[in-house]
């Protein structure tokens, strides 16, 4: 939620976030495709999710140490989100393989498919999440100080930093 105005004010550079956003779309493409090895590897499809995450997360850590304004070391945290874009890929990936064997073991109990009211609640949590981490950003923003097209103050841009490294 907070990338665009990490390239902008870290980085100087409101374009690299297009740069950025496709190389973690590319990643989670690309972590897809290692769902089915890696399900048939730990044969427990939660595990799935806890590794993606686990592993994204502490390389999101790693990217709170570069500097967005050195141009190096932005090529380095292209690197570092291509690899995150892969786990978060099969993150995502995994929780949404799930979705079926929740189906099929609420079938199993209730005797009735509930299929699309499952499949639903997911995407409708999945949503609600994604509003309220985009909405709270942007109250946290707000009550420090930023204001758009301005310079903004130092509490806000490392707030910016955390947010998009460490939250």
């Amino acid at each position: 939620s907070v990338a665009v105005y990490y390239f902008e004010y870290l980085a100087n550079d409101r374009a690299l976030h297009g740069t950025w956003a496709s190389v973690q779309m590319f990643g989670s493409i690309i972590g897809t495709f290692f769902v089915p090895w890696l399900t048939k590897r730990f044969h427990n499809k939660a595990t799935l999710p806890q590794l993606g995450w686990g592993i994204s997360g502490g390389l999101m850590i790693l990217l709170f140490f570069l500097d967005p304004a050195d141009p190096l070391q932005v090529k380095l945290l292209f690197v570092i989100q291509l690899v995150i874009g892969i786990f978060l890929g099969v993150a995502t990936t995994g929780v949404y393989s799930m979705t079926p064997d929740i189906t099929e073991y609420t079938q199993h109990l209730k005797k009735y498919r509930y299929a699309g009211t499952i499949a639903a609640a997911v995407s409708f949590f999945n949503k609600c999440g994604m509003a309220l981490g985009t909405a709270g950003s942007a109250w946290i923003l707000g009550i420090l100080g930023y204001k758009q097209g301005s310079e903004q103050p130092q509490v806000v841009l490392e707030t910016i930093k955390v947010i998009f490294t460490l939250y």
